[in-house]
This record gives C-alpha cells, sequence and structure tokens, in this order.
C-alpha cells in the first residue's frame, strides 16, 4: 500500500521510439509509501513522482470540459509545456455503460461516443509522454455527487452492478493503452462506512471486491481507493472533507489480491469553511492537520 507522491519527474519511460513514449514495458508497484516505476531505462526500482491534474468533463458530457476554447492537442500541449507527466480522467458510469453518442459541448468530438472520445483522448496524451488514471466519478445524470457506490442507501449485488458493469468495459479496452496505470475506483464515497460490519454500506469491502474485479482485468493497473466521509472520531475537531476519512484503514485495512497494487487517495481541498482555515496560524498549522487525518496511515 502506497500513497502517491507530488513532483515533476517521469522516470524512465521517455524512449527514442518514434510517436510511442511507453514503448520500453515497465511495471508499477506501490509499498514503502511510495509508488515505483522498474523498467525502461532502469532495471531496478525507482520512486515514481507524479505531477498531475484532473481533467474535468468526462463525468458530465463525456467528453473534457471546454473544447468550445480549445483542441484537445493545445491542452496537451499546455500540460507537456508546463511539465505535467499525469492526469486524473473522472468518468460517469452511464455515459459509459451507455456510449451514447456526445454532444455539441464536446467540440471537435461532436457525434463520437463517449469511449471513442477517451480512447482519442487517452492515445493524444500517450503520444505526450503522459500517465492516465481513469476513475469513476458518478452513478447519475446529470451527474451527482453520490455518497454510495450505489444509487441507494445500501449496496447490494443488484445495486452496484453498474459500477462493476463500467469498470470491465474500461478495463478491457484500456487495459493494453500502458500510460493508463491507475483505476480509482469511485469518487468521494462520503455517506459510506468503513469497518463497520455493515456490508451494505462499508466501503472498504466494497473497495476490496470492485478493486479485485478490475485487477481480474487488468492486473497491471494501480487500485486507487479515496476515502469516506467525516464520520468517526479522527476526523474531529476539524473535520474532514468528503473522502478524506481513510483513518478506517487502520483497523479495517483493504485486502486486495495484489496487495502491491493499492494505492489510497484522501481527497483534501484548499478552500472552504473548516476550522483549521480560520486558525491564525493557517497554513503553517497544515502539516500537523493532515498527519493526524490520514499522513501516518500509510505507515501501517
Amino acid at each position: 500500500m502506497s500513497a502517491m507522491k507530488a513532483g515533476g519527474r517521469l522516470l524512465g519511460i521517455h524512449s527514442a521510439i518514434a510517436d510511442d513514449p511507453f514503448h520500453s514495458p515497465f511495471e508499477l508497484s506501490a509499498h514503502n509509501q511510495h509508488v515505483w516505476i522498474k523498467g525502461g531505462a532502469h532495471t531496478e526500482e525507482q520512486e515514481l513522482w507524479i505531477k498531475g491534474v484532473n481533467w474535468a468533463g468526462f463525468q458530465r458530457d463525456g467528453c473534457p470540459h471546454e473544447l468550445y476554447k480549445y483542441k484537445v492537442a493545445q491542452y496537451v500541449a499546455f500540460l507537456v509545456e508546463h511539465n505535467f507527466n499525469a492526469v486524473r480522467l473522472p468518468l460517469s458510469v452511464p455515459l459509459v455503460n451507455s456510449n451514447a453518442p456526445v454532444g455539441g459541448s464536446c467540440g471537435e468530438y461532436r457525434g463520437w461516443t463517449t469511449l471513442a472520445v477517451l480512447e482519442d483522448v487517452v492515445y493524444s496524451l500517450r503520444a505526450a509522454g503522459i500517465f492516465v488514471m481513469l476513475g469513476f466519478h458518478t452513478l447519475s445524470v446529470p451527474e451527482g455527487n453520490n455518497g454510495m457506490w450505489c444509487l441507494a442507501d445500501y449496496c447490494n449485488s443488484v445495486n452496484e452492478a453498474p459500477l462493476f458493469k463500467a469498470w470491465k468495459i474500461v478495463a478491457d479496452m484500456f487495459c493494453s493503452h500502458n500510460n493508463v496505470i491507475a483505476a480509482d475506483l469511485f469518487n468521494e464515497p462520503h455517506t459510506s462506512t468503513w469497518g463497520s460490519g455493515v456490508m451494505a454500506t462499508d466501503w472498504d469491502k466494497a473497495a476490496e471486491r470492485l478493486g479485485d474485479h478490475v485487477l481480474a482485468h487488468c492486473e497491471r493497473w494501480l487500485v486507487v481507493v479515496e476515502g469516506v466521509g467525516a464520520r468517526g472520531p479522527s476526523c474531529a475537531p476539524n473535520g474532514c472533507w468528503w473522502g478524506e476519512n481513510i483513518m478506517g484503514q487502520l483497523a479495517s485495512p483493504i485486502k486486495l489480491s495484489k496487495p502491491a497494487r493499492l494505492v489510497l487517495s484522501p481527497h483534501v481541498y484548499g478552500h472552504g469553511n473548516h476550522k483549521y482555515m480560520r486558525d491564525a496560524t493557517f497554513p503553517k498549522n497544515m502539516p500537523a492537520i493532515w498527519t493526524a487525518h490520514w499522513g501516518h496511515v500509510a505507515g501501517i
């Protein structure tokens, strides 16, 4: 298990092979509190540093946002110019499962299906030497901030099936794209529990099932698991963001069939009205807050 780190270096991937910076095979793993890469120009494992962005849009329109302004190639050129080496693409479960044509807001992609758009964007990022993390952001059309991994207060094999189906579709389609390296299982399941013993609401057990489902279709991907909401004493007195609370991992750890694929991803924001943001010492108080909320969990 590990947590992704930020930085600006892409280790061992770029090659002299024309049109395919990801030609050389490589493998990623998560252990000892870091993400590691082996392959390419490196015969030994080295820490992988990620400098990434979140490129929203697929979760709402089936394509990246703001294509009415610029073409995808121009956005990718910006990422390269500013030394970004990774992009997170948040997706919609119903839009992936239906694969319907996209509309006029998708600019150059108008009339394409969402999976065709997604593949073209992934190809563009691959040609630029940029990693991709795919993640499911919503179960709803129009998009909504769903608090559970199903559209109900309690999840079961029937109502969680759309998310499982969507992950099979994208894993089967994109596992062969070497620059796609991670599956962010579900965005901010903030009304879920962790380690409560109630299978129908426990996100940790769902993440095990869903993570192993993804690995069955793409064993090389990292499995990214976000936290739950502000339930429990671990978030007092400062409060947790939706998706920040991974403290349940201490008492109820997620156990995947491939443990070295697990990456925990607490979601934290730089704006808002939490008590610690109004402290006179802000932002110098943040290292202690982050350590208390989730910083020490990766060390178990």
